[in-house]
């Protein structure tokens, strides 16, 4: 019973237009807002797929240290980034997906990047 309830808590339930769809964490590389619609996309190579949530309602839910709002129409997965250029405030995704980032993304990510490398030398100096 146990076992269930750690998986379920793994999972992101989105609701489409047939029922729900559920991923890991690592199966969506980002969601992006589109008018009035929020589109996923999975890390598997299915089309994107239509939900019926709004951006907000699934920064509120799901990001935490996975997943973070890299502009005002996308959140995107960190563990699926490959590449950040920092002069044209861009990074490109698993997928060679190329996204323009905020500002507040790019100190973020910046912020993240010191504390991996002052990290990575304290360690070494032991």
């Amino acid at each position: 019973m146990e076992e269930l309830s750690d998986k379920s808590l793994k999972l992101i339930a989105l609701k489409t237009a047939t029922g729900f769809r559920y991923f890991d964490y690592d199966g969506i590389i980002l969601f992006k807002a589109d008018g009035h619609n929020v589109e996923c996309l999975p890390t598997e190579g299915e089309a994107a797929i239509k939900v019926y949530h709004s951006l907000t309602y699934l920064e509120k839910k799901y990001c935490h240290e996975i997943f973070r709002r890299c502009n005002k129409s996308t959140i995107v997965n960190l563990k699926l980034i490959n590449c950040l250029e920092t002069k044209t405030r861009r990074i490109y995704m698993k997928n060679n997906l190329k996204l323009k980032i905020s500002e507040r993304f790019l100190k973020y990510l910046r912020n993240i990047s010191k504390d991996l490398n002052g990290s990575a030398i304290k360690k070494s100096d032991l």
